[in-house]
């Protein structure tokens, strides 16, 4: 924990900080502090779940906008809340527009690629796949940058609405030149693609009239972003170095199917070429993936420290350890939890049915349907509550604000405000909050 101001004095005087200059001014009060309650929030969840469920799911979006304003409420800046001026029917409207575009589109194209790209052509499928989901994850940045957009200008603090300009179509354009650089360097470019698309996201944010600057540079990430990815990388040639034999079999299995023989059970083949594989290298994914974490947390903490919002300069302290801490315990209780349910729920729920003379498969489609659903909305309910509530809370806490008399001499802006809600981004089902 960071010590006090009038604590530094103290710890100079006793030598606890020797050469340190003594500071005497007194404490300031914390800059941002989230002071919600997860009993509020849990029971704001639980209401927003039965009402979706008597209206068929139509009422999501004013649950989203309710946790929103439950949320915004409670982050307070210099002591002064957040506040959330968006709307569920806003949220409806926008799903509803880009449905009614985004369906015919979807359903034309499935129509007409086999006409336009004939199947006799080698890789023509796989070629036709990665145009699919390049398409979709261009329109997805598309709607993260709209989700933004909505979400900011719907977002006022001491009266005056934050801002986001810009082009959607610029961002996910970036975002898609990145990633392919990212892709063809085996991941080494990663730190270049969060750099390039957080930087058009905050020159064209605005908190009013003010307008917010970002000097980060990838190569200060890069070090840190290698020792995440040099683990994945040598995964890769690892396995492909001991793997010859499962290849070679691999390439026997695809050449037989590519010749058009017709294997009446593949089961026993593939088996046979799986086994020819040793997977002991992979351990070196998870190793990358459990370092993602700590890479992200790096990087956010430098990030905030090179955005200003005006002449009001950021910094951010966020721990590491914490993080880590609340997906452990997040992963603990959501496995424990799908456990408890499809284990032990499933198998007294057979055992009581079957005296009733429902068959067996019904009971367990039935059963595992029903379990299956509760346990994607427990998911949600834990992720809302212990993930997303605790690193809210611990990025308030170790967020700190210097110049901060600049945001007094904020005034509000009169930029256009987008009329209708997140549309793009509900039809894709990204967004999050």
């Amino acid at each position: 924990m960071t010590p006090r101001r009038d604590d530094v004095s103290t710890m100079n005087e006793s030598g606890g900080i020797p050469g340190e200059d003594r500071v005497t001014q007194p404490a300031e009060p914390e800059s941002v502090v989230f002071d919600g309650l997860r009993s509020e929030l849990a029971r704001l969840l639980m209401r927003n779940l039965l009402l979706s469920l008597l209206t068929l799911g139509i009422y999501r979006f004013w649950a989203k906008t309710r946790v929103r304003h439950l949320l915004w409420r409670h982050v307070k800046i210099l002591g002064e809340p957040l506040e959330y001026l968006g709307t569920g029917t806003e949220l409806l409207i926008g799903f509803l527009a880009v449905v009614v575009i985004f369906a015919p589109v979807a359903t034309a194209y499935s129509y007409a690629v086999p006409f336009l790209i004939p199947w006799e052509i080698p890789f023509s499928g796989i070629a036709i796949q990665l145009f699919y989901y390049a398409v979709l994850a261009f329109l997805i940045q598309i709607a993260v940058y709209r989700v933004r957009r909505y979400r900011m200008s719907r977002t006022a603090w001491r009266g005056v609405r934050f801002g986001l300009h810009g082009s959607a179509f610029k961002y996910a354009a970036i975002w898609l030149l990145y990633g392919l650089m990212t892709v063809a360097t085996l991941g080494l470019a990663y730190p270049w693609l969060r750099v390039a698309t957080t930087r058009y996201f905050a020159r064209n944010a605005r908190f009013g009239s003010t307008s917010v600057s970002f000097n980060a540079r990838a190569g200060r990430l890069f070090r840190r972003w290698l020792t995440v990815v040099a683990p994945g990388l040598a995964a890769i040639g690892l396995f492909i170095a001991v793997n010859g034999e499962g290849f070679e079999a691999l390439g026997s299995l695809w050449n037989a199917l590519r010749e058009g023989n017709v294997i009446a059970n593949p089961a026993p083949l593939v088996l046979f070429v799986v086994r020819k594989f040793d997977l002991m290298p992979l351990w070196l994914v998870v190793l990358s993936l459990s370092l993602f974490v700590w890479y992200r947390v790096g990087e956010f903490r430098y990030f905030v420290g090179a955005m200003r919002i005006g002449e009001t300069r950021l910094s951010s302290r966020m721990d590491t350890a914490i993080v880590y801490g609340v997906y452990f315990a997040f992963l603990v209780v959501v496995v424990g939890a799908a456990l408890f349910l499809l284990i032990g729920v499933l198998g007294s729920l057979i055992g009581f049915l079957k005296p009733t003379g429902v068959t067996g498969n019904q009971v367990i489609f039935l059963t595992t349907t029903v379990l299956l659903l509760a346990i994607y909305w427990f998911y949600g309910f834990v992720r809302m509550l212990l993930v997303k509530v605790t690193l809210l809370t611990n990025i308030c806490e170790t967020l700190s604000l210097e110049e901060q008399e600049a945001l007094d001499r904020t005034v509000q802006a009169t930029a256009a405000l987008p009329r209708h809600g997140e549309g793009l981004a509900d039809a894709l089902d990204v967004g999050g909050l």
